[in-house]
């Protein structure tokens, strides 16, 4: 990375180039990892303080992680199978899109990432009104079982897009627990 926030970046066409850190999915060596569950973690801005509550019953377990600024939590849920919140959230989505809500902001799109199926969400069913970013996943051999894990993060539909791309990169650090 230079002094100016940007990583060099070559293509797979051959090409090079630079892109503002912001933008990318690279993770700063400073950033502290935060444990999530089932040694599952994510990563966050340094020194960022944040207060952890936990939630745990019969058939859940999550972990919300809280600032002034960020909000991501993760849950276990021993009730659903993961095809039936992936079915779950496409009625979510299209209920949003049926009332009105912009497309852009609910869609979902599933993939399989190594050894994992995830579910990648966008939605503004939230009741507080805000957006939601999540990950559904599940390791493939575990599809059929009553169990799936989420990952998500949630800010207000005025955030900067500054803020938005910050939680994205959260976000999507936790893939990187995924092995």
């Amino acid at each position: 990375m230079n002094k100016k926030g940007r990583i060099k970046v070559k293509l797979q066409s051959g090409n090079e180039g630079w892109v503002e850190e912001k933008y990318t999915s690279y993770i700063p060596n400073n950033w502290q990892k935060l444990q999530l569950i089932d040694n599952y973690y994510f990563f966050m801005l340094p020194d960022l303080k944040m207060d952890l509550q936990k939630e745990e019953g019969k058939n859940i377990r999550i972990y919300r992680y809280r600032s002034i600024q960020y909000y991501i939590s993760m849950g276990i849920i021993l009730i659903n199978d993961y095809k039936t919140r992936v079915k779950n959230r496409l009625d979510d989505v299209t209920r949003e899109i049926s009332i009105g809500k912009d497309k852009m902001l609910n869609w979902n799109k599933e993939f399989t990432f190594g050894n994992y199926k995830i579910n990648y969400t966008i939605t503004t069913m939230h009741h507080d009104g805000d957006i939601s970013e999540s990950f559904d996943f599940v390791k493939l051999d575990e599809m059929n079982l009553t169990k799936y894990y989420y990952v998500t993060v949630d800010y207000s539909p005025d955030a900067s897009a500054e803020k938005k791309l910050m939680q994205r990169k959260i976000l999507f650090s936790a893939l990187q627990s995924l092995r």
